[in-house]
């Protein structure tokens, strides 16, 4: 087999795109992962903020080598990638599940690291991976401290006005949202702000609006972040007045974790991004593929003025967003529209999936598994079987002498041939026959 022949790396890395979609949630096959992460909160925190949902991810950086032998497949994987940033920060901004908007903010963070092997920046998105495991974790942890602290509640219209009764908790979601949005100085500016300034290094019309949905993708992770502070911590309380009397923060156990992963959030970008995209970034080279255009290290604090202050741009676009939909109903007759009818439908990707193909295969099972062949063997046939056992018992103890005489001799018949072979049992036999017969007649 000639390796050297494109269409070979084409295909291979197709099939390694698509396993890598698979576990990262990308569009078109993203429909598992909010459900997935409905389970346990600390389990959601290990294994979807910094493991599972990231191996695809790293499958990609790890085949960095065989990527950048088919460049239309690296144009697939930043189409794919971009498009879930996008997406998925817009359903993830019109969910009120509290669970459920962390489960779309990560599933549009992947978008952004799929986005960033497409650019062949592999080791720029392997330090992503590393910083969104944190604030991610840290979120889905406070999350569940939230969820705890109001007796179960995930529903953030039921909430409100919690700023006053868990401040501790306030406190380090406001840290994990700053990561988040990639605010100057905490973890997340040492690495987002550097993907939406390198999503610009390929000069094509094709690119350029790929570059607009991942810097749009940021805003929109302004907006769901900015709606989850908001709809919990401020305004006011929209629960019972003896619900809210009862609210208390978390034990010291959940703080602990809490703490630590704030700290990491603050300040694993700062100490670690010499190391991951810095001038100790050049150990990773023998195994993580580096461009001609990306081989110099990168200089955080080269940014252009514009990705140091968006975050503020965006707060303050979606702070009067929000404030104008509420009081003007024209407004906020456009966002109940787009709130219900689309994004609360998730772009009706679940419809195919779970609608139709739901439908189809349980007509299928229910006419040829279930009324053929589970009751056919499991009903029918051992009903068929007990009424024909049934039928012979009634007939040999219908009452009759002649049916008793006819089994007594028969008894007497086999006593004796048995007496012909086996004499010692004889009488062992005959009379065991006739207590036999004693009990069933």
């Amino acid at each position: 087999m000639d390796i050297t022949n494109y269409s070979f790396y084409f295909w291979i890395c197709i099939f390694i795109f698509l396993g890598a979609m698979g576990k990262s949630a990308q569009i078109g096959l993203h429909m598992w992962l909010p459900d997935a992460m409905e389970g346990p909160t600390p389990v959601s925190a290990m294994i979807h903020a910094a493991t599972m949902v990231t191996l695809g991810v790293f499958l990609l950086i790890r085949t960095s080598y065989i990527f950048e032998n088919s460049s239309y497949v690296r144009f697939i994987v930043v189409v794919i990638g971009s498009f879930t940033a996008f997406f998925a920060g817009l359903i993830g901004l019109f969910q009120q599940d509290i669970k459920r908007m962390v489960a779309y903010s990560t599933c549009s963070q992947l978008g952004y690291m799929v986005f960033t092997c497409g650019i062949s920046a592999y080791s720029l998105s392997l330090f992503h991976l590393a910083i969104h495991a944190f604030f991610k974790a840290g979120l889905f942890l406070a999350s569940a401290s939230i969820i705890h602290s109001v007796f179960g509640e995930q529903d953030i219209r039921k909430m409100g006005g919690l700023f006053y009764y868990l401040p501790f908790s306030f406190a380090v979601i406001f840290i994990f949202f700053f990561g988040l949005i990639g605010f100057p100085f905490i973890s997340g500016f040492y690495s987002k702000d550097i993907i939406l300034e390198f999503s610009k290094v390929k000069y094509s019309m094709y690119y350029s609006f790929f570059d607009f949905l991942i810097s749009f993708s940021a805003l929109i992770t302004l907006g769901y972040g900015f709606k989850f502070l908001y709809y919990i911590f401020f305004g006011k309380p929209k629960n019972s007045y003896y619900l809210i009397n009862s609210i208390y923060e978390s034990s010291f156990y959940m703080w602990v974790c809490l703490f630590i992963l704030a700290i990491f959030t603050i300040f694993f970008g700062y100490l670690f991004s010499d190391l991951f995209i810095g001038l100790g970034s050049f150990y990773y080279f023998p195994y993580i593929y580096s461009h001609n255009f990306n081989s110099f290290y990168y200089d955080l604090f080269n940014l252009s003025f514009f990705y140091c202050f968006f975050p503020f741009l965006g707060i303050f676009i979606f702070v009067i967003f929000y404030y104008y939909s509420f009081n003007y109903n024209s407004l906020n007759s456009i966002r109940t529209f787009f709130d219900y009818y689309v994004f609360n439908k998730k772009y009706f990707f679940d419809f195919p999936f779970y609608s139709i193909s739901l439908i189809f295969f349980s007509r299928v099972c229910f006419k040829y598994m279930d009324k053929n062949f589970f009751e056919t063997i499991f009903y029918y046939w051992p009903l068929n079987f007990l009424n024909k056992l049934k039928t012979m018992i009634f007939f040999f103890n219908g009452g009759y002498i002649y049916i008793y005489s006819f089994f007594f001799f028969i008894s007497v018949f086999v006593s004796f041939f048995f007496y012909n072979f086996f004499n010692f049992y004889f009488f062992f036999i005959f009379f065991s026959i006739l207590f036999i017969q004693f009990l069933v007649f």
